[in-house]
């Protein structure tokens, strides 16, 4: 079975360095520079990052604790050194940064190359990424002088190696610059010249050269390089992927890597703005079936940023919603609350990506309390209406909505809460429905949709005996031991008419749905976990016996019917380790997708599509394939493990309008397979996102 296309993403987009260059699909999507201000350039890089100004860099390299940094300069360089960008690419990235929308940065331009042209009479400097490494080649052109060729690192005292590397220990990271590789090209044929560095006071490096010939060019390649404890970019967790009509991908999350001095600050700005920020990158095919990144945003604050999940609508509108701690977050639109309250608010943030510059935010805003508030989902529809759920412990939510909250007030420590927006409306009319959902016991609201007459659809998990419950219930009365529930919010209702639905949906043990959406036809699809035996099951189940202490399960109801005819179906799904469902979709064939994790070494597995590592063990990223009119154990399409040697979780399904279907999630895993075999090159335990998608030709 072949499987196409699959790239993993660090620091928001995929680097070379995250697998060998056998792998064009992940090759396709390399780091890149941008200009600044004031015409220096900055790099994204897989581990590191670089900010180019004139004949000057700062170097900083990812370490456990922070960065370690080192100044490269070059010495005796000509004052009319020109540095240009080189090798542009399509992609452009926007950075919504901060509360003032002047500083807003917009377009900016990728480059593969920064060049210093006349660094030395006749003599350029080119700057670029190869791989993990990061690489500058000195240019000779014919009969100029390389002798004139000189560079200092400043930041730790340089040794050469036995092997003619230059090493700078740095403490946490060794950086070493390989010896030098010099070269030209006669007939098509690369030459080698011998090169090697020597050492000469106050750091002053130099480069000895062999013969050579004086006609033609000649190229000298220092690599840059390091080792140490290192963390990638950062630590990276995607909490959400759509596709949208050009069957491009789009994957939001959470990222702890720097991004910072690509927006305001000149020079350099050598300080982390916050310890997490959301992103959101596009990522399209190209005509060789690689990829590559097409756009990048980030949006976020001053302080820390989180991203709980996205929601693309029929129109080809992402909305976000999350965390945020900044009191600079970006506001657009009538925003309904343009200040953090404290503690973490929420924020939700409706993008445009057919719109250009600064307009492409049409809406943010705050919400939340003085209490902690958690989000941990967001659904929107094409009529520009915008939902946040999740929990808080607060007493009272805010004013201002245009309806009566359905529950105005806590009844429990941890109460459920929703938010719905229309981002479309005018001043103070944005916010249309602010509630609490919940019993005198905890309650989570875990995931959420919307349809286009802005009923609001939520799921999660209740210890409330007490639950509100409305209409033909399947099951009206709680199992105990925490249940999952599902209920329906008409946001243009007030007060008791608002709750259109309620029932709970559980055994009586711990029961937690993680996972929601809606299908065309109005059926909803649930997916998560339990630890119930006499969890509700439909006649047909593919597995009708729990094996593991926790198993995942999937469902799917109609909460237009009532009794039997509600539960169209249902099923365990697991083996006899621990096994949690996080997503859950529909599929152009019928089939319900679930996607999470397992660490059964039993899990069910049937014509994957996905290849998995020969070293895979412990916890392992899954996707089933369930057809609910087949009955018992033939329901299963295909079924795969995919994952490497450490913890691998997937965390959101997208379908798209050609078939195809794209999950997301996060790796610690080093060794994951990717197109054509080769192996991710990933830091010692940190997280990285990835993505891979399914082409429908390919799907069993």
């Amino acid at each position: 079975m072949r499987f196409h296309h699959i790239c993993l993403l660090s620091l928001a987009a995929c680097m070379p360095g995250l697998a060998s260059t056998h792998s064009p699909a992940v090759a396709a999507i390399p780091a890149w520079f941008e200009q600044l201000p004031g015409g220096s350039f900055a790099a994204r890089g897989t581990e590191g990052k670089v900010a180019l100004r004139g004949t000057r860099a700062e170097l900083a390299f990812r370490a456990a604790a922070g960065y370690e940094r080192l100044e490269w300069s070059l010495v005796g360089a000509s004052a009319g050194t020109r540095v240009l960008g080189a090798n542009q690419r399509q992609a452009r990235s926007d950075y919504f940064v901060g509360s003032d929308r002047n500083s807003w940065r917009m377009n900016s331009a990728h480059f593969g190359q920064v060049r210093l042209e006349g660094a030395y009479p006749g003599i350029d400097v080119v700057w670029y990424s190869s791989g993990r490494l990061l690489e500058y080649d000195f240019v000779v052109a014919p009969g100029a002088d390389p002798s004139r060729i000189a560079f200092r690192i400043s930041g730790a005292r340089p040794r050469l190696t036995g092997d003619g590397d230059l090493e700078y220990d740095l403490g946490q990271v060794t950086v070493r610059q390989g010896r030098p590789v010099a070269y030209q090209i006669a007939d098509g044929a690369r030459l080698p010249v011998q090169a090697a560095y020597r050492l000469g006071r106050s750091g002053r490096v130099s480069i000895d050269l062999g013969a050579y010939d004086r006609t033609r060019k000649l190229v000298i390649d220092p690599v840059l390089s390091y080792s140490g404890y290192l963390g990638g970019a950062g630590i990276e967790v995607a909490t959400g992927i759509a596709v949208d009509s050009e069957s491009a991908v789009w994957i939001a999350g959470t990222s702890t890597s720097d991004v910072d001095s690509a927006w305001v600050k000149e020079p350099y700005d050598t300080s982390r703005n916050g310890a997490k920020d959301v992103f959101l990158a596009r990522i399209v095919q190209t005509a060789d079936r690689g990829w590559k990144l097409d756009h990048w945003t980030y949006l976020g604050g001053g302080s820390d940023d989180e991203c709980a999940g996205l929601s693309m609508t029929k129109d080809g509108v992402l909305n976000l919603g999350g965390r945020t701690f900044s009191n600079d977050f970006p506001m657009a639109g009538f925003s309904h609350v343009k200040e953090n309250l404290g503690n973490g608010d929420l924020f939700v943030a409706r993008y445009n990506p057919y719109w250009e510059g600064r307009d492409a935010l049409e809406y943010s805003s705050y919400i939340g309390t003085t209490e902690a508030d958690l989000p941990l989902a967001v659904a929107a529809n094409a009529n520009g209406w915008i939902s946040i759920a999740g929990y808080t412990t607060a007493g009272e939510l805010p004013e201002g909505a245009l309806h009566t909250a359905l529950q105005p007030s806590n009844r429990g420590g941890a109460d459920g809460v929703i938010y719905t927006f229309n981002s479309r409306g005018g001043e103070n009319e944005t916010l249309v429905m602010a509630t609490f959902f919940g019993g005198e016991g905890t309650d989570l609201v875990n995931a959420l949709a919307m349809d286009e007459a802005g009923l609001v659809y939520a799921a999660g998990v209740t210890m409330s005996w007490d639950l509100p419950i409305e209409g033909a219930s399947y099951q009206p009365g709680y199992a105990g031991g925490g249940d999952a529930f599902l209920t329906i919010l008409d946001p243009s209702q007030s007060g008791f008419d608002v709750l259109k639905y309620g029932t709970y949906f559980g055994g009586y043990s711990l029961d937690v749905a993680l996972g929601m959406s809606r299908t065309a036809d109005g059926l909803i699809l649930l997916a998560g976990y339990t630890v119930s035996d006499d969890f509700p099951l439909s006649i047909g189940a593919y597995q009708t016996m729990k094996n593991g202490f926790v198993d995942s399960w999937a469902a799917m109801v109609d909460p237009r019917k009532s009794g039997a005819d509600f539960l169209l179906y249902s099923s365990f799904l697991g083996g006899s380790g621990a096994d949690v469902a996080y997503a859950v979709a529909q599929d152009a064939a019928g089939r319900l997708l679930v996607a999470g994790y397992t660490d059964s070494f039993d899990y069910p597995v049937k014509n994957p599509p996905v290849a998995q590592s020969e070293l895979a063990s412990a916890t392992e990223a899954f996707l089933t394939a369930i057809e609910p009119s087949t009955g018992g154990p033939a329901a299963i399409s295909y079924s795969a493990l995919f994952g490497g040697r450490r913890t691998d979780v997937a965390t959101a399904i997208a379908i798209g309008t050609d078939g195809s279907t794209a999950v997301a999630g996060y790796t610690s895993s080093p060794d994951l397979t990717v197109t054509g075999g080769a192996g991710k090159q990933n830091a010692n335990g940190l997280k990285t996102s990835f993505f891979f998608r399914l082409d429908p030709e390919v799907i069993p």
